[in-house]
């Protein structure tokens, strides 16, 4: 992932929590993350502290990321 387009994004300007989608292998006590397709890139987000912003992937960053995954490269 290219740390040029990633960054952190103020919480103040995020979108709608309704856009926000936790994560199917949190659980209701552990790290949880959210997801949101926000225009075209993906943010990510940590939901028990969303107001301290989140990070945003460009398509292709993000589809590399997916990919690590399912490849078992990193950890889910």
């Amino acid at each position: 992932m290219s740390k040029n387009r990633t960054d952190v994004v103020d919480a103040r300007r995020c979108c709608a929590s309704e856009l926000w989608v936790k994560s199917t292998y949190s659980q209701s006590e552990a790290a949880c993350v959210e997801v949101a397709m926000l225009g075209l890139e993906t943010g990510i987000r940590d939901s028990k502290n969303p107001e301290a912003g989140h990070l945003m992937f460009g398509d292709t960053e993000w589809a590399a990321f997916l990919q690590a995954v399912k490849n078992s490269e990193v950890a889910p």
